[in-house]
Parts: structure tokens; sequence; C-alpha cells
């Protein structure tokens, strides 16, 4: 389990799955979920996050959150920008309603005092979530921030955009921040490949079907969508139930195997996103019992 070291250790960041994992042990904490979600999609410096306040995400006329914040960094002192995600905006909205819709002070507050959180709190809830979810590692307040660069690379952005939007002044920097090392890199330029012919523009793309996961970003997927029966095919490992299995010989023999084709791949689709989290499938679970609940 995540545990402080001996000693200073370099901490790591959080893997895709482990941040579907830590999510679902918070689902009856909003405050620690909006500040987690927030963290690994925002990607500042424990003190910069922490200092948040509302009258730097809300819109001018303090009404709802905007579509972007201006940060001054306490380290370095650079401002900039920083665009308002749909993830962040959902994580900020669902959190300021439930606080009351302030318009002023730290929008996570300590709760001794009601000022800032301090980032020796947030280093040790980061170990309490990762504990709880059965992470293990050695992590600190610096994992989220970790886990946002990593996600950004894995998106397919670069080393020096990275460095860039974390303020660093050189890419060794960044590489030496997330622990990138010679091996790993080389390994992603072993696979850079331009000879293939590029896709024509005017290709039609595929209609997205029901149940596909639109945007498979590291962090942010929207799992909600799924139809019930994509559901029940996860939870038997994508066979179904025996109804459903002949349901499908019926199916096959009316329409051939396109049909069934189509299910089993949204099913693979499903199961690489939750990735044999069993917290995971329960989240799913809950999302859609609300969804079905709000259609009937």
């Amino acid at each position: 389990m995540a545990r402080k070291g001996q000693g200073k250790k370099t901490v790591r960041h959080f893997t895709a799955q482990e941040v579907a994992a830590i999510r679902a042990t918070l689902l009856d904490r909003p405050r620690d979920l909006s500040l987690f979600d927030v963290g690994v999609h925002l990607g500042l410096r424990g003190g910069d996050l922490l200092a948040l306040a509302w009258s730097q995400v809300l819109n001018r006329a303090l009404t709802d959150i905007a579509d972007s914040m201006r940060i001054t960094e306490q380290k370095t002192k650079r401002t900039a920008v920083f665009p308002i995600s749909p993830p962040i905006r959902q994580a900020l909205h669902r959190w300021w309603q439930l606080r009351g819709e302030p318009t002023d002070g730290p929008v996570w507050p300590s709760r001794k005092g009601g000022g800032v959180m301090r980032v020796g709190y947030l280093h040790h809830l980061v170990n309490r979530w990762a504990d709880a979810a059965k992470v293990e590692g050695h992590f600190g307040s610096h994992s989220i921030r970790k886990s946002f660069g990593r996600a950004f690379l894995a998106q397919g952005g670069t080393v020096p955009q990275l460095a860039h939007r974390f303020g660093h002044h050189s890419t060794s920097t960044t590489r030496a921040y997330l622990g990138l090392d010679d091996e790993e890199v080389n390994e992603i330029a072993g696979a850079v490949d331009l000879t293939a012919p590029p896709k024509s523009e005017s290709e039609p793309s595929r209609p997205k079907r029901k149940g596909r996961v639109v945007r498979q970003g590291a962090f942010v997927t929207n799992i909600a969508c799924a139809s019930p029966r994509l559901v029940d095919r996860l939870r038997t490992g994508g066979q179904g139930t025996p109804q459903q299995i002949d349901q499908d010989k019926r199916n096959t023999r009316a329409n051939g195997d396109g049909e069934l084709d189509t299910l089993r791949e949204e099913v693979a689709v499903l199961r690489q996103v939750v990735a044999g989290q069993e917290t995971t499938i329960r989240q799913l679970n809950h999302l859609l019992s609300i969804r079905q609940a709000a259609e009937s």
C-alpha cells in the first residue's frame, strides 16, 4: 500500500486504471472527488491547485463556471490562462452546487478555519486515496501533476508542449520530473512511421454507434452512455446470458455476422475502459441506474 518512505523518494504518477479505481472510492466524498478530478485534468502544482478561488473559476457574472481561468504560479510567478475542460467544468460545477454556489473564498477550504488547505494535507489525502483504492507505490501531492503529464503525452502531446504547460525552462527538466528515461523515449521514437499514406479528407468518417466510448482519453471516458445490453455482456465476459446467446444465433441467421461482430467490438471497447477494475464496474452500474431511472 502507499506509505511514506524512509528518506527522500520520487513519487510516481497514477495510471489511467489507477485513476479509475481511486475515483470509484471517492463517489461518496464529493470534496475529495472534485479536488482529484480537477487536479489530474489541470496539472498544477499542489500549492497552485489548493489556492484556486471561486472568483477565478466563475464567469464575470458569478453565475456559472467560466471557460478559462487566469493563474499566477506561486513558484515561478508566471501568469497563464488555463482552459477549463469539460471534466474540470463538471467537477467544479458539481462541487459548487453542493457548496451552495459560493462566489468567493477557496474552492477547497481547510476544515480548520476555512482558509487555504495546506500542501502537506494534500500529500496525506493522496496517500489515503491510494490506500483506499489498493494502489501500490510511493505517492504524494506531485502524483496528481505527474498523472496529468503522463496522460498529456499518452494522448499525443509532446515533451516541449508539456514543458511549456508546466512552466519548465527546458525539456530535460520535464523528462526528469516525469521519470522519462532514454529507453522509454527511444521506444516511443521507434514507433514513429511517416511512410503510411495520409487519410483522405474526402473519406467519410464512420458514424459513432450507441454504446461506443466517444472520447477514449486516459482519464475521460463517457461510459454512462453505454446501453444496458452492453453492461450485461461486460458482466458475463462478453458472451452474454444463455437467452442472449440464443438471440445472437437468431440474429446471425437473419442478418449475418455483422450485428454480432459489432456487439463484440463494443464490448471489447468497454472492457478496455474498465480494465478489469471491479470498482469501476460498480460505478458503471451506478451511472446506468441513474440514467434508466431518469428515462423511466
